[in-house]
């Protein structure tokens, strides 16, 4: 019974720390609690869609001008971003088109294969994204 507390408990730090994490940083919803009763029913779920709505939701969020932060998986944004823009893209020590054979996107962007990492400020980062255009965003 304490293993399965204990994987509960990882459970709903990697939800809200990691996955679905709010501006707060400390509070988990109790929501989560009422769907994690039965492990194999909550092992059913899928999680890659509500990630993304909450992420997608927070975007939206985020332009208000009261808000001074972003909730939502913000490494999902970051890759998405590192492949498709090439505002503040990192220079990568293997060559760009790897195959990853069936590894995710995101290893693309390890630690160990960066060679160098963009330096810019917040402002010169605004400019060249207001300046994109569409042919030059990767689909």
């Amino acid at each position: 019974m304490d293993f399965w507390r204990h994987v509960r408990a990882y459970i709903l730090f990697i939800l809200d720390c990691h996955l679905l994490p709010d501006t707060s940083g400390s509070e988990i919803h109790l929501q989560y609690l009422t769907i994690m009763e039965d492990l194999t029913v909550f092992s059913t779920y899928s999680l890659g869609g509500a990630i993304l709505a909450h992420l997608y939701r927070e975007l939206g969020e985020a332009t208000r001008p009261s808000r001074a932060n972003i909730d939502g998986c913000i490494h999902l944004l970051q890759i998405w971003a590192w492949e498709h823009l090439h505002v503040g893209r990192p220079l990568l020590r293997v060559p760009y088109p790897v195959e990853l054979h069936g590894l995710s996107v995101g290893f693309r962007w390890n630690e160990d294969r960066l060679r160098e990492l963009p330096v810019g400020n917040i402002i010169s980062y605004k400019v060249e994204l207001d300046g994109l255009l569409d042919s030059q965003v990767c689909s």
